[in-house]
């Protein structure tokens, strides 16, 4: 009986953000990982496998002597193995055995440095330690074209393979499809993929080093079709499923889908049944708005700098807010350098509000949702901070801004309305638990919260569903804003 063994795989959006924390990023791929890594003999007999090539024959018995994708067992083997090998090379190669321990998911490599000298250095050091256990480093990509140049070529991702293109559909489908170029569709008219590679999930433009968002032809085609008839409720969970999101960055536009499925189980209707002709009005204009999603672009650098550390000054900025359907929290990097300020989104997450909330005194159910907001907000701060910039920056936290324990406590009360004393024991577990997830070092000097100053009856009559192009529309009016603030001769001049 093979056994699970423990969860060993890193959190995924960790080396994510460690990529966009230095100038010079580079990704990789370990070749055939499980099945380079050979089972001792007396654990062999665990993997025997039953096989016949031709029905008319008796099934033969296998014994595979290698790692398999099928044993439950193999990914925490895989990463035992990598791990116990990092440790054996921390003596030689200190800065890249901690990589392979915190910055390798499963097989993937996504590592940036402050230099293309040193980001050379440790991709070699990386290949070495890999190719003790056999392990081959390859399919090696950046946004460095130098970087790539002084990798031998044999490590370099280079499609060997002739890729075919036709202007005739039927040409092209009589062709074996790993012949056929493109498996990811560009959704806007100008858009290239050939500097767009795969990373963790993630779209990456090599070229203009930012996060994207493309779909599968398959499932973009699947969403076409989905204006020609009613889906049915498997439909709707299945393509929203498929989009792929791990840092939130378009969580503005998935949550809408999650809030038309969820809408789907309040009909009761059955996973094989077609939605209702309001939720498929609302299921179309939603589908109607995935092109504007690929015009989002993700700059993958936290900060112009070459390195993050070099920051005079850092700011974890951390907002979240609740609606009768979803809540949701988003926290955003404040980097203070060279007289100038940028911004830059890390990481956000959106949620349905649990049915149990859809009640008739779902209003009185407002400042539970706040709290579960601001729990998320805290969760994703200290994600963001503890696990990233406290160990990879080794920040202290007397460098950010600090608060006493007490004062963020009376904040809180001051601004809970009375109609919050009903929920006095759901109140005092979310402090808790609010306060144990900020640790000190994000503890912001004042807790902002807009909902709890607006009346309960606004929000509920306001709540509305925002689209990409309200996104688009916000920044504009922000923009225009700001150019008669501050350059108000120059803007009349021109309006006139």
């Amino acid at each position: 009986m093979l056994l699970k063994g423990p969860d060993m795989l890193i959190n995924l959006a960790t080396p994510l953000l460690c990529s966009r924390l230095n100038k010079i990023a580079f990704s990789a791929d370990v070749k055939h990982m499980f099945h380079r890594i050979q089972i001792c003999l007396r654990d062999q007999q665990c993997q025997r496998v039953l096989y016949r090539d031709d029905t008319n024959k008796p099934m033969e018995t296998y014994i595979l002597n290698r790692m398999a994708f099928g044993p439950k067992c193999s990914p925490f083997v895989s990463q035992y193995v990598k791990n116990w090998n990092a440790d054996r090379w921390f003596g030689k190669y200190p800065e890249a055995a901690k990589a392979v321990k915190e910055s390798v998911y499963m097989d993937d490599v996504l590592l940036s440095e402050v230099s293309v000298h040193k980001a050379v250095n440790i991709a070699k050091q990386l290949i070495e330690i890999f190719k003790y256990i056999n392990w081959e480093l390859v399919s090696f990509q950046s946004n460095s074209k130098e970087f790539l140049r002084q990798l031998p070529n044999l490590y370099i991702k280079n499609d060997l393979i002739p890729f075919f293109q036709s202007n005739s559909k039927e040409f092209l489908r009589q062709l074996p499809n790993q012949y056929i170029k493109n498996d990811l569709i560009p959704l806007l008219e100008d858009e290239q993929t050939e500097h767009i590679t795969k990373v963790l999930g993630c779209s990456w433009n090599t070229t203009e080093d930012v996060f994207l968002f493309q779909l599968d032809k398959n499932i973009f085609i699947k969403l076409m079709t989905e204006f020609e008839h009613k889906p049915t409720k498997k439909d709707l969970a299945s393509l929203i499923a498929r989009i792929f999101d791990i840092m939130g960055f378009i969580a503005h536009y998935t949550i809408r889908g999650k809030i038309i499925l969820q809408r789907t189980w309040k009909t009761k209707i059955g996973w094989d049944e077609a939605v209702s002709n309001n939720i498929l009005n609302e299921w179309k204009s939603w589908l109607a708005d995935i092109k504007e999603i690929t015009k989002i672009r993700i700059p993958r650098m936290i900060s112009q700098l070459d390195a993050i550390q070099n920051a005079e000054k850092l700011e974890l900025h951390s907002f979240c807010d609740a609606g009768i359907e979803a809540f949701g929290a988003v926290t955003y990097l404040v980097v203070h350098a060279n007289n100038q300020v940028t911004s830059r989104i890390l990481m956000a997450k959106a949620k349905v509000t649990p049915l149990r909330f859809h009640t008739e005194t779902e209003i009185k159910e407002i400042p539970r949702l706040e709290l579960m907001s601001a729990l998320l907000a805290a969760r994703l701060s200290k994600t963001n901070l503890y696990n990233i910039y406290l160990q990879q920056l080794n920040y202290s936290t007397h460098q950010l801004p600090p608060i006493e324990l007490d004062e963020l406590i009376d904040r809180l009360s001051d601004s809970i309305k009375s109609s919050w004393n009903k929920l006095r024991r759901a109140v005092a577990r979310a402090l808790k638990i609010l306060l144990d997830g900020l640790i000190p070092a994000i503890k912001s000097r004042q807790f902002h919260d807009v909902a709890m100053r607006m009346e309960i009856k606004q929000i509920h009559n306001g709540f509305k569903l925002l689209t990409p192009i309200d996104f688009e529309r916000a920044e504009h009016f922000i923009f225009r804003k700001l150019q008669r603030e501050h350059f108000t001769e120059e803007y009349q001049l021109f309006k006139n």
